[in-house]
């Protein structure tokens, strides 16, 4: 009895560590998939297809290992990938994530090592203070959720470990200003898949909303708002804006505006 009950006190730990083993981001075959939208106001030209992002291969950069990253159009089932791309070279390094960038080197993608109280910056000047974390389960699979405040002004954030933010593996688009010559494309994140089964959804965001984070745009709310959650007023023409939480681009010829 003894000896069992030794036993298990040497078990349990290596139980607890198993559970929260950190789950890695970067994964050979790993594939993030998108809507890609493209507007063009100024022909009133609105279009999209479905495209990928995934992972395969390495390759060396300054003596460090990255792990490629490519693009490819896919059908409405993204059961085949087609017109495969270079796209990224990434790497993770402990449970950071890097893109390597010509001019700039690495930069911070995520950082899932962080700690509540601790920052960093995205983008040119967008900073992100970790608030919360918890464990949340999605599609039988235990990850932990990171919960964001952006400091410059109201808004919230939420990463999750192995798949990203609800802009997908690229949180640099998510705080990126949009141009507002009334041309612009960008990418709606809709799942990841990692060894052939789907490990999220952009649906599973609305579970993280629902239980522990509030919407960053109601539906109620009357006000207009950049997309990073900022109160504005647009005045320029092609200028996006979320208002009741859809988003729009102001007409350059018209006087109404459309919901994009």
């Amino acid at each position: 009895m003894k000896k069992i009950c030794l036993l298990c006190l040497v078990l349990l730990p290596l139980v607890a560590f198993a559970q929260d083993a950190y789950k890695p981001f970067l994964k050979e075959g790993k594939r993030w998939n998108y809507e890609l939208e493209h507007v063009n106001v100024w022909e009133d030209m609105h279009t999209t297809e479905n495209v990928s992002f995934f992972i395969e291969g390495d390759m060396e950069i300054g003596g460090k290992t990255y792990k490629k990253m490519y693009y490819a159009t896919s059908d409405e089932t993204f059961a085949t990938l087609e017109d495969k791309t270079f796209y990224r070279a990434l790497r993770e390094e402990g449970r950071q994530v890097y893109m390597y960038d010509e001019t700039l080197g690495d930069v911070l993608l995520f950082d899932f090592g962080m700690q509540p109280g601790e920052s960093y910056v995205i983008g040119e000047s967008s900073c992100l203070e970790l608030t919360s974390s918890r464990q949340m389960t999605f599609h039988g699979r235990e990850l932990t959720v990171m919960l964001y405040q952006l400091k410059e002004g109201a808004g919230s954030e939420s990463i999750v470990e192995s798949v990203g933010c609800r802009n997908g593996w690229d949180i640099l688009e998510e705080f990126t200003p949009v141009a507002t010559d009334g041309i612009y494309d960008t990418k709606r994140f809709l799942s990841c898949y990692e060894d052939g089964g789907c490990i999220f959804t952009a649906s599973d965001f609305q579970q993280i909303t629902t239980d522990i984070i509030q919407p960053r745009y109601s539906v109620e709310d009357k006000n207009q708002y950049d997309l990073l959650g900022r109160p504005v007023t647009p005045h320029d023409k092609g200028t996006i804006y979320i208002q009741t939480g859809k988003k729009y681009v102001r007409k350059i010829f018209e006087n109404d505006e459309k919901n994009i």
